[in-house]
């Protein structure tokens, strides 16, 4: 069901990591370096995609790895509901944030979100 959906939904992308064990190698290493620097880890609809991704990645990285996760993991979704914001709806997309499901397009879309609950705006 899972693949099946994926192929309905997600556009094709370039593939450019051998095996996943190598993507999420790749996105620890780059977290890493970002979390040291303070960053945020900001996502939209946490569970199951990037929840079970990040787990993965902790315990590929082994037992140390465990305090080094993203904490707090930002969930936009939940920042909605705080703001007594129904999660669930469909925010309209601007042309950049297109063509959903593209991981480039979605950070975009997720970015705008964050930012404008940081700002105190409402979705337009």
């Amino acid at each position: 069901d899972d693949r099946l959906w994926i192929k309905r939904n997600v556009p094709p992308l370039e593939i450019n990591c051998a095996e996943p064990a190598e993507l999420r190698r790749a996105f620890w290493s780059q977290w890493l370096h970002w979390r040291a620097l303070g960053a945020w880890l900001v996502v939209d609809s946490a569970w199951p995609v990037e929840t079970n991704f990040l787990s993965t990645c902790v315990h590929e990285a082994g037992t140390d790895s465990a305090m080094l996760g993203p904490c707090p993991l930002i969930d936009v979704a939940a920042c909605f509901l705080v703001q007594g914001m129904d999660a669930d709806v469909s925010f309209p997309r601007k042309a950049d944030d297109l063509p959903p499901h593209h991981p480039l397009a979605d950070v975009r879309h997720t970015a705008r979100k964050f930012m404008a609950l940081l700002n105190g705006q409402t979705w337009p």
